[in-house]
């Protein structure tokens, strides 16, 4: 139907600024962003990815082995 959207939690570095923007009280705690679009263009593709293995740790701080035990 042409219309676009995905989960975000991005905004909140900037959580202040969003509320501001959004008049979003500062007694509500921010989780998540759902944008929503329109798309018009004539051509749909995914965006260019890094691996995972280069963004995603496990266990450990730049680790990236599931089967790896904790500690090690």
């Amino acid at each position: 139907m042409g219309w676009g959207t995905t989960l975000t939690t991005r905004h909140l570095a900037y959580e202040d600024e969003a509320a501001d923007l959004l008049g979003i009280p500062r007694t509500v705690t921010q989780l998540a962003l759902l944008p929503v679009g329109f798309y018009t263009g004539s051509q749909f593709k995914p965006a260019p990815r890094r691996p995972v293995e280069e963004i995603l740790y496990v266990n450990a701080w730049r680790r990236y082995d599931p089967e790896a035990p904790m500690g090690e």
